[in-house]
């Protein structure tokens, strides 16, 4: 450390250095910062231009892949699965052999633009499946049935239209008509051709019902 005696004391320069000549350029700020560009949405970032060729090509894939599935739910869509005309009806027989090996059922319920079929899980066997048909198979439900089975091809078709015109005349502004089929019980003597009964009901909540043999002809009648 130098010694106070000896420290000297700032004299500033008398005449210090002009500035430089010229032109003083005035103060510019900084320029801003450049604004960022808007994010694009993902649709945006998602949606490209697709080539003519690629719906025929998905269209041609589709066609070639159909199958029999493919083709009864195709059935189903556009309004052919009509189990209570003799077309329809006969689909409903070809897809329940091709699934249980026979026509054979317990009881069959016949609407206008499907059906729910119980079939038998094994020759005489009480245990059954329950599904709905609407031009294939879908729903099913298990449970039992102590009723016997009987061939559903028995049954002819052709009578189901003037079945359900006849019933529906019973009461005013009638809903759809549905046939339910089954083998009669032999409990009841007096109804023991009643094989097919068709019902039908509106929205005040009367009802009638029409009972009828095999050949299509008339056993009982009610209406309330």
């Amino acid at each position: 450390m130098t010694p106070p005696d000896e420290w000297k004391t700032y004299n500033p320069d008398p005449s210090p250095d002009a500035e430089p000549a010229g032109k003083i350029e005035p103060y510019q700020p900084p320029s801003p910062p450049t604004r960022p560009k808007k994010p694009r949405t993902i649709k945006e970032r998602t949606v490209r231009r697709r080539s003519p060729a690629v719906p025929l090509l998905i269209g041609a894939v589709v066609i070639g892949g159909i199958g029999w599935g493919a083709v009864s739910i195709a059935r189903s869509a556009f309004g052919t699965a009509e189990p209570q005309t003799v077309e329809g009806f006969t689909s409903l027989l070809e897809d329940i052999e091709e699934k249980n090996g026979s026509t054979e059922v317990f009881e069959a319920v016949i609407y206008p633009g499907y059906a729910r079929v119980d079939l038998p899980l094994a020759p005489n066997d009480e245990r059954e499946i329950s599904y709905r048909w609407d031009g294939s198979f879908g729903m099913e439900i298990k449970g039992t049935d102590d009723a016997e089975p009987f061939d559903l091809a028995d049954v002819d078709p052709a009578h189901f239209a003037r079945m359900c015109d006849e019933v529906s005349a019973l009461i005013d502004d009638p809903g759809n008509c549905y046939l339910i089929i089954r083998k009669p019980d032999d409990t009841f003597p007096d109804r023991a051709d009643a094989w097919i009964s068709a019902y039908v009901s509106n929205e005040f909540s009367q009802s009638a019902s029409i009972n009828y043999d095999l050949e299509g002809n008339e056993v009982d009648r009610s209406d309330n």
